[in-house]
């Protein structure tokens, strides 16, 4: 399930030295739609948003029309918007006794953290209903939250991952698991259905 979202790379630095990283992911949100999909349904959009501009117009509606080509560049706002959030990802590196999270937006680098290997703490919010909703890792009083794009199953298999990493560069760090109640069976249902 990792290999999905979460690709293990070598970086140009490590090809150079000819050394392997110990661990580097990529993580991706995930998209329903690939880009050619996406453009196909604002095309099938606008398609359906002229042909019903031209019959309110033929009918001498004009302000139906008028009303309709706004909604229709609110609606393809929002899809371009909506893309632009979607190309982003963030790199999460283990190398030279750090862990190195860089984040994306586009190809401009938003936000690094940088946090020592030695002292590491790695914090899990687990919810028994849906999985591994949160995980941080902290030194001292600096927090990441990393793989937050990543879906609860997800996140759990970059978390072996990551931890499994850890251990072959000979760091153990210190593992905390916040576990929130489970809802009960009464509210469960109620829950799913709102």
């Amino acid at each position: 399930m990792l290999a999905d979202t979460a690709t293990i790379c070598t970086s140009p630095r490590s090809l150079a030295r000819n050394v392997p990283e110990p661990f580097h992911a990529t993580i991706t949100p995930h998209k329903s739609l690939s880009d050619q999909a996406g453009r196909r349904l604002r095309i099938c959009l606008v398609t359906a948003s002229l042909a019903i501009q031209i019959i309110f117009a033929m009918a001498g509606l004009w302000v139906v029309s008028a009303f309709v080509a706004l909604d229709s560049a609110a609606l393809i706002f929002a899809f371009v918007a909506f893309d632009r959030g979607l190309r982003r990802h963030e790199d999460v590196v283990i190398e030279n006794n750090h862990v190195i999270v860089n984040r994306y937006r586009g190809s401009a680098c938003i936000f690094t953290g940088r946090l020592p290997l030695y002292g590491l703490s790695v914090k899990c919010h687990d919810d028994p209903d849906f999985g591994l909703r949160v995980l941080e890792l902290w030194h001292r009083n600096e927090k990441l939250e990393v793989a937050r794009d990543l879906s609860p199953p997800e996140r759990q298999s970059f978390r072996d991952a990551f931890l499994k990493a850890l251990r072959d560069a000979g760091v153990r760090p210190r593992m905390t698991t916040i576990t929130s109640p489970a809802l009960a069976p009464s509210q469960r249902g109620s829950a799913r259905s709102i």
